[in-house]
């Protein structure tokens, strides 16, 4: 059983990896993650916390942007938008004890990298690179890491758990990794089924976003650089967070299917699109549905990774092409 709310957490080494303890599908007697020191409201912080820094970041250079196009007639949406971003995290940090180091960095490093951005769009240049990636791509990329960043400063930073907490475990073998291409494959199955029912009811806004070939476009087409974003980085960010840290501390609070299901729901808004609701949904689902069964979070990441790697493969031109010329024959 979960522990109550009101049951002051264990300050490090919350899972018990005793020999036979909460035995799940290939993690060798493992503990599935219940018993871990941050409690469902650091999540609902988390949350709070997670869309304030998003918010200062896209209030930034639209600040910027209506000081220098209409002498400051603009300002007030913006300025508004990044005080009430600063006023939520002060309440965060307040409330919830936290230190707001780590996430406040990373959000003023993208801040700044979006200020060059916009800097170099309005003067009519072409995007730079840093190591031959885009620069919008690197401004993503750290736009992700404020989810690990949260998922950090409430667990190792205020309770002082480890990686290990968060799911760094090993998978114990290949049978997770087969588990969790099973529960991909289910999901799959059930949004082909939804893709029928949204053909059916031909409802454009239940369309799915075509996110894959945004990302190529940002990344100037290359396969190469669009893959180590969506089907590496981001992987890792979102498990951690959405599962290693939303789901655990979720499930101490309101058991394991609750759990699922809110941190699913959790997966779906984040990704701010009605089309992507269901199916972002569905492979949250999945994706904690493993964790909660393996007890790591390498085969989440593996599964994440590979549908994202797959569904940007299925973008390129040539590919989309190929499709079209299959179907028209």
């Amino acid at each position: 059983m979960s522990p109550p709310e009101d049951v002051p957490p264990p300050a490090y080494g919350v899972r018990d990896h005793a020999p036979g303890a909460g035995s799940g599908a290939g993690n060798g007697g493992r503990s599935r993650p219940s018993n871990v020191p941050w409690r469902g409201v650091d999540v609902l912080w988390a949350i709070v916390l997670t869309i304030s820094a998003v918010l200062f970041v896209m209030a930034t250079p639209l600040l910027v942007g209506a000081t220098g196009d209409d002498g400051g007639t603009g300002l007030l949406t913006p300025l508004l938008l990044m005080l009430a971003a600063l006023a939520s995290a002060a309440l965060v940090s307040r409330i919830a004890g936290v230190n707001l180091r780590l996430v406040g960095a990373v959000a003023l490093v993208a801040s700044l990298l979006w200020l060059g951005a916009q800097g170099l769009a309005d003067n009519g240049e072409e995007a730079q690179r840093v190591l031959g990636i885009p620069f919008n791509v690197i401004l993503l990329a750290i736009l992700s890491s404020l989810f690990i960043a949260t998922a950090l400063t409430f667990s190792t930073s205020k309770y002082g758990a480890s990686w290990r907490d968060l799911g760094f475990v090993s998978a114990g073998g290949i049978s997770p990794y087969l588990l969790a291409i099973g529960a991909w494959l289910a999901a799959i199955f059930i949004l082909g089924i939804w893709g029928i029912i949204v053909s059916a009811l031909d409802i454009e806004a239940l369309n799915p976003p075509e996110s894959a070939r945004d990302l190529l476009d940002i990344a100037d087409g290359s396969l190469i650089v669009a893959l180590l974003l969506v089907s590496v980085w981001v992987p890792v960010m979102e498990e951690v967070f959405f599962r290693g840290f939303a789901l655990a501390g979720l499930r101490r609070r309101f058991g394991g299917v609750s759990a699922l299901v809110i941190s699913s729901a959790i997966f779906a808004a984040f990704h701010t699109s009605v089309g992507a609701l269901v199916p972002t949904f569905v492979l949250g689902a999945a994706l904690g549905w493993v964790y909660l069964k393996t007890g790591s979070l390498w085969p989440s990441i593996f599964v994440h990774g590979l549908q994202n790697a797959i569904a940007t493969v299925l973008a390129l031109p040539a590919v989309q092409e190929y499709i079209e010329r299959m179907a028209n024959q």
